[in-house]
């Protein structure tokens, strides 16, 4: 009859593996997560750097357009108010629409479980456009 012992392998040298292969999937996760990192960081400073940029010259081209157009209306609505009104309303509108398009700008899936959290759940991640 074969030995029981025989048969069935170390418990040490398998929990000495266990904990070695835990300890290279924590610093692979460590160092994954510290990619993403970097890449977050430089999206979001670019972002900021186009927000602030893009904030700048939609301030100046707003004030020139909304001038231009209170001059143009006026003569057509009787009034400078009433045409300082129309035009106030379509900039809010134009406004609402940028600030509608902002919500695509930080779309970012991780692949780390320490940046998982920042990722869409399952249930609402979007299939990409090329599939059907």
């Amino acid at each position: 009859m074969p030995s029981v012992t025989a048969a069935r392998p170390a418990v040490r040298p398998l929990l000495r593996q266990l904990a070695a292969d835990g300890l290279r999937l924590a610093e692979a996760e460590l160092h994954l997560a510290r990619l993403e990192f970097h890449v977050l960081l430089r999206r979001c400073l670019g972002a900021a750097i186009f927000a602030v940029a893009g904030f700048a010259a939609l301030l100046t081209s707003l004030v020139i357009l909304a001038q231009t157009g209170v001059a143009a209306v006026a003569p057509s609505l009787g009034s400078e108010v009433i045409a300082g009104a129309a035009v106030g309303v379509a900039i809010l509108l134009l406004a609402a629409l940028c600030a509608l398009g902002l919500k695509r700008m930080f779309r970012w899936e991780a692949e780390s479980v320490i940046f998982g959290w920042l990722s869409p759940p399952d249930n609402q991640k979007r299939t990409p456009r090329w599939t059907n």
